[in-house]
Formats: structure tokens, C-alpha cells, sequence
């Protein structure tokens, strides 16, 4: 039986699908899978729909042919910027007081990381490093059984929020491994925000930032937010090597070994720290990442594989 379209809904659907096809990458076949679900809607669509496409097409083709031109313009130093990773004590001057380009969308945000030198396009209080440790829900039938237990935000060399989430105690199961990983006890969640306040806080803070983290997605996941959303740029992303267990695989590496990498330092040796590690990803980025030459050739962004680092977690 034919029934009549609810264009609201079918607003919500599209909206939907559009934010999963930008979500997806090159490596997970996103141009070609992103490409067919397009046809797939273009074929749907009335006379009257698809009258409006190529105006929507060259707008969206001058839009990323600015952005592309922008940063190749950094990039070959048009712009008269070095774009040579900085020496630690250059970190600082190398990031201006004030954010050169308007705020970018997480779509537009996406497309800049490509590009060698896109940091220094912000001032260095846009960039916050985030991390969360997390209780268990019980009777959580959901994929997600980890909700937020402590938050912790790191901005330029200072606390930005470091936060219990107040949970009841019947809700929650806490173990003494539990308590040695991450130190949350069933007293220590009678203090602090509810879920939701929590929620809102974080969204709050993290409009137009620049979201540091490692392995991010479950941290965004626990304070129900999705990292797509937000300007997040996750290190674990570009710190890859061979999966032991699957050689034809890559994974990403843990901050533990981001950090000893870079510094020869195990910072995860006792209990857990969402605001350490939170420290520990902003100094990974600044410390790590923006100096390391070996990112960047000059087509932009390449992958390493670190095959040769230590593991501190086998």
C-alpha cells in the first residue's frame, strides 16, 4: 500500500546518511562507498530535487577548492610560515595568539589535518586534551556498557575540568580491579555532576576547540556524544603499526606507548588519570606529533608504521 511521504522525516534521514558518508575515509573505501550511496539518492529524488543539484554542486566545489588552495598556499609557504616542524622550545611561537582562519566546520576540520603546518593555523588555547575513565553500567543490554566516571579536559599547560560524574551506586559495578585501574570507588560517586550536566558541560567547552585524544571515540561515546561532531583530532589515528594477532591489519598504538615513544617515559605505571592523560595527549600532540617530520611529505600527510616501538602493553 502506497503511502504519503513525511518530508520531516525524510530530512532526518538524509541528514543521517550525509553525516555517515563524511564521516568515512579514503582507507575504508568512503570515496567509492560514498559515491554509490549518492547515486543511490539522486535516483529517488523528483524532477523538482534534482533541478537544485548543480547549484549545490558548484557551491560545494568552490568551497573545498578555497580550502585546498588555503592550505597549499601554507604549505608552500606563500604565506611566508616555515613549515618545518619546530624545535620543542619553538613550540609555543609557533602557534599564534589569535586563530588565522574563521572557525572550521568538523567536515572542513577533516580536510585541513592533510595538510602539513594546519596547527599553526590556531592559537595554541584552541587545543584541548581529553580523556575520560569509565564506570559499568549494569544491565546495560546496548553496545556501550562504559558510561563517563571522571572527565578529565587539559588546556595550554593548566586544568580545564577535571570532574567526577555522580552515579547511584545500584546502577554501577566497581571491582578491585576496577579500583586499581581507574581508582573510582562506590563513595566517590556520590560527589559530582549528574550524567546529563556533564554532557552539556563537555559540549559546551568543546565548541570551537580542537579536541585532542587517543583513541577518542569511546571516550565520546561514555558522555553520549559522538566525536564526529566535534573538531577532534585523534592521535591513535596516525600511530599506527601491525596488529600481532592479525598481520594483515593495522592498530592504532596506545598513549602509554605515544608517550614513551616520544619521551621515554611510562605514564601509565598505577592507577589511571583522566586529567594526566589528558596532559599527556596535549603534550603528545605539541611534543610529538608537530615536530614529527616523518608525517609529512610534499603530497601532505603519509602513513608510518611503527612497527619498531615498544609495546609496553604485550
Amino acid at each position: 500500500m502506497d503511502t504519503e511521504r513525511d518530508d520531516s522525516d525524510s530530512v532526518v534521514n538524509m541528514e543521517d546518511v550525509l553525516n555517515w558518508t563524511a564521516r568515512m575515509t579514503v582507507e575504508d573505501n568512503g570515496c567509492s562507498e560514498r559515491v554509490g550511496i549518492i547515486k543511490s539518492i539522486l535516483y529517488h529524488m523528483t524532477s523538482a530535487e534534482l533541478k537544485l543539484i548543480p547549484s549545490i554542486l558548484s557551491h560545494a566545489k568552490g568551497r573545498m577548492t578555497k580550502l585546498e588552495t588555503k592550505w597549499r598556499e601554507v604549505r608552500s609557504g606563500e604565506l611566508g610560515m616555515d613549515m618545518v616542524a619546530p624545535a620543542p622550545a619553538e613550540i609555543a611561537l609557533s602557534i599564534p595568539e589569535k586563530s588565522i582562519v574563521p572557525y572550521p566546520t568538523p567536515f572542513e576540520f577533516r580536510e585541513m589535518i592533510k595538510f602539513q603546518g594546519w596547527w599553526k593555523k590556531f592559537k595554541k588555547e584552541d587545543f584541548l586534551g581529553f580523556d575520560v575513565e569509565f564506570v559499568e553500567i549494569l544491565g546495560n543490554i546496548a553496545h556501550d556498557v562504559h558510561k563517563a566516571g571522571i572527565v578529565g579536559v587539559w588546556k595550554n599547560e593548566q586544568v580545564y575540568l577535571h570532574q567526577q560524574v555522580k552515579w547511584d551506586r545500584t546502577k554501577v559495578k566497581i571491582t578491585p580491579f576496577s579500583i586499581k585501574l581507574n581508582g573510582i570507588t562506590y563513595d566517590s560517586l556520590n560527589t559530582g555532576l549528574d550524567f546529563t550536566e556533564m554532557k552539556s558541560k563537555i559540549s559546551n567547552l568543546f565548541n570551537k576547540k580542537i579536541i585532542l585524544t587517543v583513541g577518542g571515540n569511546k571516550d565520546f561515546r561514555s558522555l553520549d556524544l559522538d566525536a564526529n561532531e566535534f573538531n577532534t583530532f585523534d592521535l591513535q589515528s596516525f600511530y599506527n603499526r601491525t596488529d600481532p594477532n592479525n598481520p594483515a591489519q593495522q592498530q592504532g598504538m596506545s598513549l602509554r606507548d605515544i608517550m614513551f615513544y616520544h619521551f621515554k617515559s611510562d605514564c601509565q605505571k598505577g592507577v589511571h588519570s583522566a586529567l594526566q592523560d589528558a596532559r599527556n595527549t596535549h603534550t603528545c600532540f605539541f611534543g610529538g606529533y608537530v615536530q614529527d617530520k616523518r608525517f609529512w611529505n610534499n603530497d601532505g600527510l603519509k602513513d608510518i608504521c611503527f612497527n619498531d616501538v615498544v609495546n609496553l602493553n604485550s
